[in-house]
């Protein structure tokens, strides 16, 4: 496998933000701002992974899609589908694509959602091995800060997970919250540090917590109502939760 050369993450961190955008796995899970873990043996021709979009937002808003390849396996194929699908691209010759704008654009009322396949991720391993790393942005083509991310991470030919897998921390509950939220943290993350942030990416909280029986309890009465992001630093996993008071 190869990365990409640094400065293009420096990039791609410097433009990234917290929007008023959600996306949802198959499974009804919202992982805008994570990381998802996708395992698969090499002999497997094709892999994909359908997720629908979100409009959070107290408005009707347009919505495009770009991609990043940020670790590739050379002679594996990757694409994306968005409003249309595109062609397969071979791992390393494109690190970066916006989809076409015209046919591109996504339209959502206010908290409305799109269909499962909006948008939907491909790959191709060609019974190859290693790990390939995908990020995924959806925003407003009205104001770019207003976005979302979604990073697909291929584990080809790989058993078990990694040391900090999408699922070593729960999604907040109770959701929404009032005074607290609790998080189930796999117990091998120690004294975890968890930071929350506004949906325009501004520091709000930060503490560590130690670690006791895999749960840990988070005081956000302070916080005013609305929308936020936490992350605990050491597995960079980030959950969304709202207080509603």
């Amino acid at each position: 496998m190869k990365k990409q050369i640094l400065f293009i993450s420096a990039i791609l961190f410097s433009t990234l933000s917290f929007g008023q955008i959600g996306i949802v796995d198959d499974e009804g899970n919202n992982v805008e701002n994570t990381v998802v873990d996708i395992y698969s043996t090499s002999d497997i021709a094709h892999i994909e992974s359908d997720f629908k979009t979100q409009n959070l937002s107290g408005q009707s808003n347009t919505y495009n899609m770009k991609r990043y390849e940020l670790e590739y396996i050379d002679g594996t194929q990757e694409y994306y589908c968005w409003t249309l699908c595109l062609g397969p691209v071979y791992a390393g010759t494109d690190y970066f694509s916006v989809f076409p704008a015209g046919p591109g654009y996504l339209t959502l009322a206010a908290g409305a959602e799109g269909n499962y396949g909006t948008p939907a991720f491909h790959f191709n391993p060609n019974e190859l091995t290693g790990t390939a790393t995908y990020r995924y942005i959806i925003y407003n083509t009205a104001d770019e800060n207003d976005s979302a991310y979604v990073d697909i991470v291929y584990h080809i030919g790989t058993l078990g997970v990694n040391e900090y897998s999408s699922n070593s921390i729960s999604n907040t509950y109770p959701n929404p919250a009032n005074d607290f939220i609790y998080i189930d943290v796999d117990e091998k993350i120690l004294d975890p540090r968890f930071e929350i942030y506004s949906l325009v990416g501004t520091k709000v909280q930060g503490e560590q917590i130690t670690n006791q029986n895999g749960k840990v309890k988070i005081d956000v009465s302070h916080l005013n109502p609305g929308i936020y992001m936490i992350q605990e630093m050491k597995s960079q996993i980030t959950r969304k939760f709202i207080i509603s008071r």
